[in-house]
Order: structure tokens, then C-alpha cells, then sequence
């Protein structure tokens, strides 16, 4: 049995699911190490799919985990993922839109599919994400997303990087709207 009465007590999660997306390292993976730590059973996704796999089985002896290959920009790969995790554990009550595109690109020597790749991960991805959890959150009684963005998307701070600070600001767009249009069903959107 898992003790709770550290540092983390309050915020234990018990019975609850989080998708956690880019998960197989970094970030991702620390966020979903710390979901397990609270009690939380973890859907961990990566583009990588054997990599997600490999941090969800090494990850495991923590708790309950699922790791997917899942390509955030593929609307397919998300409705796969989405409903790998409600196979697995019933729904995500907590989303982490986590998945990233970090390739820096010269604005005025930047291709169409360059701009492109970074907003279908970055808001795209957030997009469909959402979407999907929402879907099994309302089923559930309501939940938690958390979209990850940048203070880039307010202030430029790293050159060049236009599609990404856009895209990131497409990102807080999408948080805003959808913390107002989803309340009513007890979402969270941060």
C-alpha cells in the first residue's frame, strides 16, 4: 500500500487516471512518475511507442501503467490511444497535454511543412487531446487537463522561433476558452 502522508498527502489521486502525453522522457515522464507517486494508475503515451512502452513497464513497479504509441497530430492515433485507456482502466479522469515539437526554424527560410509540423503537435495535438478526454470526462463526473505552454507564447525569448511561440499561443487560446466552455461539466482546464 502506497503512504501518503508526506509532502504530498494532500494532493493523493487514488482511483483516478492520468494520460500523460510525450511521456517517455523528460518532462512527460516526471509528470507521470509523480502521478504514480499520488496514487493515480497512468496512461503513458509517446510518439515512440516502444519507449512509452519501456517507461510504463520500468515505471510500473509504482503502480498501474499503460504505455501507447500515440502521434498527437494523427486524429486516428489519438481516438486509438483514447480508447486504449478507457479499455485499460474505464477513462482519464486527468490529461496532461505534454507532446511537444521543439525544431527551430529561421522565419524568413522556414517551409510551409516546417510551420505546419510544429501547430499540428502543438495546437493541434492539444486540440484533439482535449477533445477525447472530455469526452470520457463527462462519463466520469469531471476531471483535470493541463495543456503545457511557454511563456513564449506572450514574449518572444528564444530565436528564431516564430511557429513555436504561435503555436504555443494557439495553445493558451484553446486552455481559455475551453476552461469556460467546460466547466459546467466539471473540467478543469489550466
Amino acid at each position: 500500500m502506497t503512504d501518503f502522508s508526506g509532502a504530498l498527502a494532500p494532493f493523493t489521486l487514488p482511483g483516478k487516471v492520468a494520460l500523460v502525453t510525450g511521456a517517455a522522457q523528460g518532462l512527460g515522464r516526471e509528470v507521470a512518475q509523480l502521478f504514480l507517486e499520488v496514487g493515480a494508475s497512468v496512461v503513458i503515451t509517446d510518439l515512440d511507442g516502444d519507449a512509452a512502452r519501456a517507461t510504463a513497464e520500468e515505471l510500473s513497479a509504482k503502480g498501474p501503467t499503460l504505455g501507447i504509441a500515440m502521434d498527437v497530430a494523427d486524429e486516428a492515433a489519438v481516438l486509438a490511444g483514447f480508447a486504449a485507456a478507457a479499455e485499460r482502466f474505464g477513462g482519464v479522469d486527468v490529461l496532461v497535454n505534454n507532446a511537444a515539437y521543439r525544431k527551430k526554424a529561421n522565419t524568413m527560410d522556414m517551409s510551409v511543412a516546417e510551420w505546419d509540423m510544429m501547430q499540428n503537435v502543438c495546437t493541434r495535438g492539444t486540440f484533439l487531446c482535449l477533445r477525447e478526454a472530455v469526452k470520457q470526462m463527462r462519463g466520469r463526473g469531471g476531471g483535470a487537463i493541463v495543456n503545457i505552454s511557454s511563456a513564449c507564447s506572450v514574449h518572444p525569448m528564444i530565436f528564431p522561433n516564430m511557429h513555436y511561440d504561435a503555436a504555443k499561443a494557439g495553445v493558451d487560446a484553446i486552455t481559455r476558452l475551453a476552461a469556460v466552455e467546460f466547466a459546467p461539466d466539471k473540467i478543469r482546464v489550466n
